[in-house]
């Protein structure tokens, strides 16, 4: 049967009108993704602050009762994560759960002050890359925490989501006098993120910074 011109024209608005109602319910679906998504990040910005706070309250309160240290590591999750007891002599980890610089320069000053440590470790900066910090800024922000710490054998270790900021720590520590330490990256050694350590990656963690405290030991006797 023959379809007439006003048929044909029915049937192409039918099939117009079709293809706005998909395209509009897409719409609808990726809007509601996206706004599903904004929530859930906002609420996991929201949860890493308070956690942030409350881990450097926590640390402050357990530096106040503790006796000077021979050393103190201060970083972010990836310090914090790993065990350090001893491995320097007396030792406290002051490493902060989603901590960036900002975090450990307001901690550093009390708590470095209380534990008077002979050996500092700085392993922070994953959290600012992550955050999109570039590295002219990362470079700023980073050389200020350094040049006001107090006086000691001073651990660097670099960032491992960022070999540009890697870098720019271990030329700051060559002009620093400060003893470099690579970051602990790799798939044997890391989560997926690239960051965070598996057990194997932990061991190296702490083997790195035994090495280096024994470093800065025995430069401090042959001075």
């Amino acid at each position: 049967m023959e379809i007439t011109p006003e048929e044909k024209h029915l049937k192409m608005r039918g099939r117009g009108l079709g293809l706005k109602l998909v395209f509009a319910a897409l719409i609808a679906v990726l809007l509601g993704a996206s706004v599903l998504w904004l929530r859930h990040a906002t609420r996991e910005s929201r949860h890493a602050a308070t956690y942030t706070a409350k881990r450097s309250a926590m640390l402050w309160l357990n530096a106040a009762v503790a006796p000077p240290q021979n050393f103190v590591a201060l970083g972010d999750s990836i310090t914090e994560a790993v065990y350090l007891a001893d491995v320097c002599g007396t030792s406290f980890n002051a490493g902060i759960g989603g901590g960036k610089i900002e975090d450990v320069s307001s901690l550093a000053d009390k708590i470095l002050k209380r534990l008077q440590p002979r050996i500092l470790l700085i392993a922070v900066g994953t959290n600012d890359i992550w955050a999109g910090s570039d590295i002219p800024t990362f470079t700023q922000h980073y050389t200020q925490l350094v040049e006001h710490l107090p006086k000691a054998r001073t651990i660097l270790m670099g960032v491992p989501n960022s070999p540009d900021a890697s870098a720019m720590i271990r030329t700051l520590a060559a002009k620093r006098g400060a003893i470099y330490v690579p970051p602990v990256t790799g798939s044997d050694y890391t989560i997926a993120d690239g960051a965070h350590l598996k057990p194997a990656g932990a061991r190296m963690f702490r083997q790195r910074v035994a090495g280096a405290c024994a470093m800065a030991t025995n430069s401090d006797k042959d001075r």
